[in-house]
């Protein structure tokens, strides 16, 4: 159900060999962010790109976070043009917004997994990198790209 670049990190997180037949689809990428401030910044720029360049429904579009404080503050400085909704609340017109514990089963054509903990949890990375079906977005400081095995980036 992932796309090959997706499931090579869930296999380096302790996942299954990606199938053969997977399509490579789009690379998984980090996005440095150091605060809310800058994790607001990349959530909004992925979902915008995501909506603009690629025409993937907002919908079928989920941020997901290692921990509840995140989500909390995602939702009480929700980013420009990006409506977030729980998992309740969840509609068309707006993004998923939960944490990993919550969506278990649950998948989206496009993922930005927040991790702003400094020393992430492979565990909980897994659950939320192996939501997403075509894209995955990394956002927090370098070492969530280190836990992952993706090169650290700088915001875009």
């Amino acid at each position: 159900r992932n796309c090959a670049a997706i499931a090579r990190v869930v296999q380096r997180l302790g996942g299954p060999e990606p199938l053969p037949s997977a399509p490579y689809g789009d690379a998984v990428t980090h996005l440095a962010a150091g605060g809310h401030r800058e994790v607001r910044k990349r959530v909004r720029d992925a979902v915008k790109r995501w909506t603009d360049d690629f025409g993937v429904p907002l919908s079928q579009i989920a941020v997901l976070t290692t921990r509840r404080d995140a989500r909390d503050a995602l939702f009480a400085d929700q980013p420009e043009g990006c409506p977030l909704v729980t998992w309740e609340d969840r509609c068309e017109d707006a993004v998923l917004c939960e944490t990993v514990h919550r969506v278990k089963g649950l998948e989206r054509t496009a993922v930005v997994l927040v991790d702003m903990t400094g020393e992430p949890n492979r565990q909980l990375l897994y659950i939320g990198a192996s939501r997403a079906v075509a894209s995955l977005r990394l956002v927090g400081p370098p070492a969530l790209a280190e836990a992952v095995g993706v090169p650290s980036g700088a915001g875009r």
